[in-house]
Formats: C-alpha cells, sequence, structure tokens
C-alpha cells in the first residue's frame, strides 16, 4: 500500500498527482495485463484531482477515494481545546472501567440510544442529493434514492470526546450530574492507532450547521457522478459496485452529523469503519454486545494501544473512592 499525505491519496499504486515526490513519475504502465493510465477529474467544480485508472475496470473505488479525500479535507479535526486535549466525560464507573482495561469502548453508531442523530444526517443528505437530482446521471439518481432508503448498511464504531474542558452540558449529560469525570488525553497519542490503518481510522469533527453538513453530501454527490458518467462513457459501469462502495462512504457520513441543537457539545469523534480498512481491520473486530449496542476497544483495533491518558479530572460530586481508580495521584483533579 502506498500514501501520499500531500495529496491525501492511499492505494496499490504510488500518488497520481504529476510531479508529486511521491508519485510515479509515468503517466501510464502495465500491471498485470492490464493498462493504467492517469486521470484528471474535478474540472467541472474547478477542483482538479488525479486518479489512477484500470481499463476495463469499473472506477467506483475512485469516486470513493475522491469523496474521502473531499471529506478528510472539510471535515479533519484540528481544533481542539485551548490547552491542547480531548476530554472524554463519563461516569465514576466508565472511569474505573476504562483505567482498569486500559482501553476505550467504540460503540457501533447503528446501536446509539438517541437515533435523531441519523435522522439529522439523512434529512441534510436527502434535501442535498434532491437539490443535485436535476441534474445528474439517472444511475446517480437511482443510487442517491437506495442510499437514504437504506442508511448504514455496515459497521461504523465511535468513540466521543469533546473539545472543551470547562462543558456545563458534558458533566450534567455524561459525567452523572458531575460524579463522574473527565479523561484528559493528548490527540497525538492516537497518531499511531490511526497510522495502524489511516483509510479506516480517523478522528473527526461533528458538523451541527446545516451548511457544512450538506457540504459533506454534496462532496459525495459531485464525484459520484462525475466517475459514473466516466464508466457510463467507457461501457464499465457497474450499479452494484457504486452502491457497495457509496453505502461505505454514507454510513461514514452520518456520524459526523448532528443537529445544531447540540451545538454545545463541541464533540469530536474517532471513527473506526471496517469497511475502508486496507489492513484487514474488520477481520480483526469481534464486537461484544452490551446493554443491546455493539461496541469494540481500542485494543482490538491496535492490540498493544495504551491510552494517552495525561490526567483525570474528578466532578465536583465525585465520592466514590479515589483508591479504586488505577492511575497514579498525581495525575487526579478535582
Amino acid at each position: 500500500m502506498n500514501y501520499c499525505w500531500t495529496h491525501i491519496y492511499g492505494g496499490l499504486f504510488r500518488c497520481p498527482w504529476p510531479e508529486c515526490a511521491e508519485g510515479q513519475p509515468e503517466a501510464e504502465f502495465e500491471f498485470h495485463g492490464k493498462h493504467v493510465s492517469r486521470q484528471r477529474f474535478g474540472d467541472v467544480v474547478d477542483q482538479p484531482v488525479y486518479a489512477w485508472v484500470v481499463d476495463g475496470v469499473n472506477a467506483a473505488y475512485v469516486a470513493a477515494q475522491l469523496a474521502r479525500r473531499a471529506i478528510a479535507q472539510v471535515n479533519g479535526a484540528p481544533s481542539l481545546a485551548e490547552d491542547g486535549y480531548l476530554y472524554h466525560f463519563t461516569s465514576a464507573a466508565g472511569l474505573r472501567g476504562i483505567l482498569a482495561s486500559g482501553e476505550l469502548w467504540l460503540t457501533d453508531y447503528r446501536d446509539f440510544i438517541d437515533d435523531a442523530e441519523i435522522r439529522d444526517g439523512l434529512t441534510v443528505a436527502k434535501a442535498t442529493f434532491d437539490t443535485f437530482a436535476p441534474d445528474v446521471h439517472s444511475y446517480t439518481r437511482e443510487i442517491f434514492r437506495r442510499l437514504v432508503g437504506s442508511p448504514l448498511a455496515g459497521e461504523v464504531y465511535v468513540a466521543c470526546f469533546c473539545m472543551l474542558k470547562d462543558a456545563p452540558y458534558h458533566w450534567s449529560a455524561y459525567a452523572a450530574d458531575s460524579s463522574g469525570g473527565a479523561l484528559v488525553m493528548d490527540p497525538l497519542g492516537f497518531e499511531r492507532l490511526i497510522a495502524s490503518d489511516p483509510f479506516a481510522i480517523q478522528f473527526s469533527r461533528v458538523a451541527y450547521v446545516w451548511d457544512v453538513k450538506a457540504g459533506l453530501f454534496a462532496h459525495l454527490a459531485v464525484w459520484l457522478d462525475e466517475l459514473i458518467r466516466f464508466d457510463v462513457e467507457r461501457e464499465v459501469f457497474d450499479a452494484d459496485a457504486y452502491l457497495r462502495e457509496m453505502a461505505q462512504i454514507f454510513g461514514e457520513l452520518l456520524p459526523m452529523c448532528k443537529d445544531v441543537s447540540f451545538f454545545r457539545e463541541h464533540e469530536v469523534r474517532l471513527v473506526a469503519s471496517p469497511a475502508s480498512s486496507r489492513f484487514g481491520l474488520g477481520s480483526r473486530l469481534r464486537a461484544r454486545r452490551q446493554n443491546g449496542r455493539r461496541h469494540v476497544t481500542t485494543r482490538d483495533v491496535l492490540g498493544d494501544f495504551s491510552l494517552p491518558i495525561e490526567k483525570v479530572l474528578l466532578g465536583p460530586m465525585f465520592a466514590a473512592d479515589v483508591r479504586s481508580l488505577n492511575i497514579e495521584k498525581s495525575k487526579l483533579e478535582q
């Protein structure tokens, strides 16, 4: 697998961008008897990008690749609290469990308690797709219809963090009316976890404003339609291949969306999408079910990963025995 962080590319071949230091010098070449050529897309939206296309093979994978690239540019998660940390709020029992195990749960998004989050993303997606519908290919419209009609086709696991230390809503809702606490984590400490499978594991900011959410689905729509037209012209269009790729991306986009009324949460999510893995993540994950919710842990994702906990903030109503917390006393604050 080859990666180019400059152009947010990952694939079997080297970066397709011309003159990239990580790139392939030839514009075309042979691979296992197939002709491979560099193609330029995105001129219709004045955002030129490049991809490798194999003769006789549909380009659904390219549509997925370009959509993920655009989404990463729009919705990366560089914004952190002023002190540079992320905060995971939980109850006293949650603190004990995480500190004892050294693991953080990632919950299957399909099992979130409040399905309003899913409905919010679907509402924005349908409105965005309806805007594009009159101008796109009929095959694109059919995929739009099927995406909003049967979302969440695959597993997407999510762990939630807050960008704010002083977050009254989180202390109330997630830290059991301030009787729990907050794990203070260094986001740079997750680099090794993400680098183990960077196209399947990522940090993403939650989008609350309608225009930002619509922009995410618009990127999917633009690349989907351009690549479908490209494949129709080459007579290699495969509806099932496109639907599989887009269904996975659609399932990754929904956890990035929340109604604007939740803006006070200032949330960042660690998202693991097994179907996007290039290194067999799905084969390593065995979801457990507790209280009706499926989850995996950070150590399921990467076996020797240690949570980058800098300290633990205890809520003002924390009444449990601090000796039950598996952490140095010097890292406890109240």
